[in-house]
């Protein structure tokens, strides 16, 4: 007897009447939100907008960050637009959990380069600072690559 999977992989046997989309009409049949992975990606996404915001409005603490890091000023705007980018990767992968991985996985990326920076600078004082971002960001892509 022919047996059809669940979007959840449990099992059924096939009726002649059904047809190859999924009866949604049965909550086994529904793609899970889980809620701890919407709340995770919801406030990765948040964390890397408002940092983008504060490398846009160009606060004053954040130039003397990057001077003590050896990193350029006309860095920040790049920098923002790619933490912007991934915290609005999130968000749109919330609809197309691929996009989230790729968005998570770049935030990941992003703030273990930040982490790195700290410590090449020798500010350990800072290491903390982006640990959160780089913590959330992880945290997110995990929940979704599960």
């Amino acid at each position: 007897m022919p047996v059809v999977l669940g979007v959840n992989g449990t099992r059924r046997p096939a009726t002649s009447t059904m047809s190859p989309v999924a009866d949604h009409s049965k909550p086994e049949d529904l793609i899970p939100m889980h809620t701890t992975y919407l709340i995770v990606t919801v406030l990765a996404a948040a964390a890397a907008l408002a940092a983008a915001l504060v490398d846009v409005v160009r606060a004053d603490w954040v130039r003397e960050n990057m001077r003590h890091y050896g990193i350029a000023p006309w860095t920040l705007t790049p920098l923002a637009l790619i933490k912007a980018a991934g915290g609005l990767g999130l968000l749109a992968g919330l609809a197309y959990r691929p996009l989230a991985i790729a968005a998570a996985a770049g935030l990941v990326l992003y703030f273990l380069a930040a982490e790195f920076t700290v410590l090449r600078s020798r500010r350990y004082a800072d290491l903390s600072y982006p640990l959160p971002y780089l913590l959330l960001a992880a945290a997110s892509l995990g929940l979704a690559a599960a």
